[in-house]
């Protein structure tokens, strides 16, 4: 039987083929969201726009592979701003793509959380070229809920950086 995907994974399908009939390829360096991107991505029809990534949960893999700074992570913490734009830029050194997507964020609790960054707290990166847009996001709900809110957020933000370069 075939299955109709969620508004989510539609999302997901909508976003790569728009990417795809752009000629445009996006790769994600993924924290909190841990490769769920990836796979949602993975399963789209035009899954040839997925360049590849990295799940960089740990901070010693934001070090080491993505080149982020230590001094930037014990100042402003694993989730942050200046820690998602870092993943996102150093994931550029590592796969040739067109947009670089970076996410760090608070899924559960139990990580940097305080009441200026409550459990739910994600950051998101588009990197492209020499230029960044970064977001900040306050979800609610369960982990998944969170996930996948982010997920369309990261859709939305393409989709409409793609129409806007295009016209």
């Amino acid at each position: 039987m075939n299955q109709q995907p969620d508004k989510y994974q539609q999302l997901a399908e909508d976003c790569a083929k728009l990417l795809a009939q752009n000629h445009k390829k996006v790769a994600f360096a993924e924290s909190a969201t841990a490769g769920f991107l990836m796979a949602c991505f993975s399963c789209c029809k035009h899954s040839e726009v997925l360049s590849g990534g990295i799940v960089c949960y740990d901070a010693a893999i934001k070090t080491s592979l993505l080149g982020v700074d230590q001094a930037v992570i014990d100042v402003y913490t694993a989730e942050s701003i200046p820690v998602t734009e870092g993943i996102a830029k150093g994931l550029s050194n590592l796969i040739n793509s067109d947009y670089y997507i970076g996410i760090t964020g608070l899924l559960k609790p139990g990580g940097s959380e305080t009441v200026d960054k409550p459990v739910g707290t994600m950051y998101v990166t588009i990197y492209e070229k020499d230029d960044k847009l970064t977001h900040k996001y306050i979800f609610s709900g369960s982990p998944e809920n969170i996930r996948n809110e982010c997920l369309a957020r990261i859709c939305m933000l393409l989709i409409e950086k793609i129409t806007l370069s295009v016209l």
